[in-house]
């Protein structure tokens, strides 16, 4: 994808900007897309909106997609729901991840204290707790792994 196209702000700049990238004058362009050069430049400066038949024309002939002739940029905006929930979701899932592995910690903490030791220090848990503990973390695995399967949206 071209720079300048990227940065261009309105739609006349990028069809300025693939134009001379093609090393079309505006009356070669004119003649392929079958209107007047005066149309030409009424769409490069923004006086008059391109319409879909000629924006098609105009994708086929650049060979680029709708995204990149509107946008500048293939995929439209930079900010689509699919990268924010994305992005939401990943953090989910670490936060998921780290949860679960600090109930693993736990856990392994739980079984290996020593039983009925009460001037230790450390947290003694019946075993109901452990297996408490380990159902929660499974859960929660389990959760991440069908949030991570079904919601690809």
């Amino acid at each position: 994808m071209n720079k300048k196209l990227e940065e261009a702000n309105t739609l006349g700049e990028r069809l300025y900007i693939l134009r001379e990238n093609h090393k079309l004058s505006q009356d070669e362009l004119a003649e392929k897309l079958n209107v007047s050069r005066q149309t030409i430049s009424n769409w490069e400066n923004d006086k008059v909106k391109l319409d879909v038949v000629k924006a098609t024309e105009i994708c086929r002939l650049y060979d680029i997609s709708m995204d990149e002739l509107l946008f500048g940029r293939e995929g439209g905006t930079a900010k689509s729901p699919s990268k924010k929930r994305s992005r939401i979701k990943t953090t989910l899932m670490i936060v998921a991840f780290v949860i679960s592995f600090l109930l693993i910690i736990a856990g392994v903490i739980c079984l290996t204290t020593a039983k009925g030791d009460e001037a230790s220090s450390t947290i003694i848990m019946g075993k109901s707790a452990i297996w408490f503990i380990a159902i929660l973390d499974g859960a929660i695995t389990c959760g991440i792994i069908l949030l991570s399967f079904f919601k690809k949206k």
